[in-house]
């Protein structure tokens, strides 16, 4: 809650794979009106690109999340490829105490979707800026 209380406990395990494939998933996302946005590319595990290698050209990609281990810098020197995108970072929190390390701000004029989209696509002067 509002206050850092824990209010429930889920007790299932929530870590599955999918038997979909990239071009399900993209088409998918986009019928929902979704943001494609591969998370943490940077990482060696659970990735797009651990497990593919690349992120596939024929896919609209929003964003590139990397995660909080890697700066801005150290990213565009280790994914150069990945230059034309737009990038998020993130905590990649599976605990309260890991939300404080969120570097990514969106210049926006109002809290929606809409005004979300225009800053990842730098659009009507919305911009997204990381922060070491």
């Amino acid at each position: 809650d509002g206050k850092g209380n824990v209010l429930g406990e889920e007790k299932r395990m929530l870590l599955t794979s999918t038997k979909l494939t990239i071009d399900q998933i993209y088409k998918k996302v986009y019928e929902l009106n979704g943001l494609l946005i591969p998370a943490h590319v940077d990482k060696k595990h659970y990735s797009i690109v651990s497990q593919l290698g690349f992120i596939p050209e024929n896919i609209k990609v929003d964003a590139i999340e990397f995660s909080k281990a890697i700066s801005e810098n150290e990213f565009r020197k280790a994914f150069p490829h990945m230059a034309k995108h737009t990038f998020i970072t993130s905590s990649d929190a599976h605990r309260l105490q890991e939300m404080i390390y969120q570097k990514t701000f969106l210049h926006i004029k109002s809290l929606n979707f809409n005004e979300i989209v225009l800053a990842l696509k730098g659009l009507e002067g919305r911009k997204v800026l990381i922060k070491d």
